[in-house]
């Protein structure tokens, strides 16, 4: 997304409606569309589409994890294969 330090977010909801069968053999255009943005958390309602047709749409919410998160997440991982390597 062109920002320093990137920006990572986690998904709060999903809801998918499934409308038609979608193909697995074509190019698929997914298209969102910010709803809101209030704070950390971001809505956005999702189209996805196959020759032209609709085949779901959806609304997810997410939110902006924060600052230093993603480090101490694998710091975390770190110490855990750590004392299962001891084991």
């Amino acid at each position: 997304m062109g920002t320093e330090p990137p920006l990572r977010f986690v998904t709060a909801s999903l809801h998918v409606d499934y409308l038609a069968p979608t193909p697995i053999d074509t190019v698929l255009e997914l298209r969102g569309r910010v709803r809101e943005i209030k704070g950390r958390k971001v809505s956005v309602a999702v189209t996805l589409s196959a020759y032209g047709n609709l085949c779901a749409r959806g609304d997810v919410v997410t939110v902006q994890m924060p600052e230093g998160w993603v480090e101490k997440l694998k710091q975390v991982e770190a110490e855990s294969s750590q004392l299962a390597a001891k084991d």
